[in-house]
Formats: C-alpha cells, sequence, structure tokens
C-alpha cells in the first residue's frame, strides 16, 4: 500500500521532525518522498520473511 504524499503531508513530516522553518514544500520535495517510499515498498517485497528493511523515514538515529 502506498502512502499518498502531498504538500501538506510532506510539511507536516518536516515540521514534526523540528524544521518549522520551512513554508513551502516544491514538487521536487514530494516528487523525492514518492520515490523513496516507492523504493521502500520494493525492497520490502523482495526480503525474505521476518528480515526488514531499516525505515527511510525513521528520524532516531540512536
Amino acid at each position: 500500500m502506498s502512502d499518498t504524499w502531498d504538500a501538506d503531508s510532506v510539511g507536516g513530516l518536516l515540521r514534526s521532525l523540528g524544521l518549522d522553518g520551512v513554508d513551502t514544500v516544491s514538487d521536487e520535495l514530494i516528487a523525492d518522498f514518492q520515490q523513496r517510499a516507492l523504493a521502500s515498498e520494493t525492497l520490502e517485497s523482495v526480503l525474505a520473511p521476518g528480515v526488514s528493511p531499516c525505515n527511510i523515514f525513521d528520524a532516531s538515529w540512536e
């Protein structure tokens, strides 16, 4: 299932990560989020059961 990224969802994610200074979300940034989501889904579909990829949207690096 693909999430649909738009200016509101990308902007909301950036603000939740503490990037409140982002006033405008460009089409290029939205396309980047869509491409990453698709790549993650594709990777998950080919991994063996029980193996999961790193979450490319996870900001908690600790």
